[in-house]
């Protein structure tokens, strides 16, 4: 798995400055106060899009105030996005909020949901390389 866009509504993307490296496509962006830039999501924030891929220079090295395409979060679509870390268990179904850095985890005690699981995933999946995407179905929404 490599992040973001699997299935559903294809929209073109709108190009921003990230003022922040994007390491991986589908972490959760965000409009900040600058005119032309976005930046990573942090806990429980409500995200604009998710990026289209990383801003990795010829190095690959992921580097901030570059050019990142951002694809808004679409009711239906199905995304691949980058699990925290330090990821509670998350079951098929559950709701999904935004973590620190553009990632997500389950929904604890959150006012704002992205999508919904559709897979389950074990605790710290998201510090394993091999296992840190997770299929959300987008359903963006303040949820009380």
């Amino acid at each position: 798995m490599s992040g973001g866009f699997i299935a559903g509504v294809q929209s073109p993307a709108v190009s921003f400055s990230a003022n922040s490296a994007v390491t991986y496509a589908g972490l959760l962006l965000k409009k900040n106060a600058t005119s032309g830039e976005i930046e990573l999501c942090a806990n429980d924030e409500r995200p604009d899009g998710y990026a289209v891929k990383s801003t990795e220079n010829l190095a690959g090295t992921a580097v901030a105030d570059v050019q990142v395409g951002m694809l808004p979060l679409i009711t239906g679509n199905v995304v691949e996005m980058v699990l925290a870390a330090d990821n509670a268990a998350i079951t098929i179904g559950e709701n999904i909020e935004s973590a620190d850095g553009g990632k997500v985890d389950g929904e604890t005690a959150g006012t704002i949901h992205v999508g919904v699981a559709l897979e389950a995933k074990d605790a710290l999946d998201g510090a394993i390389a091999a296992k840190r995407f997770i299929k959300v179905l987008v359903n963006l929404q303040a949820h009380v």
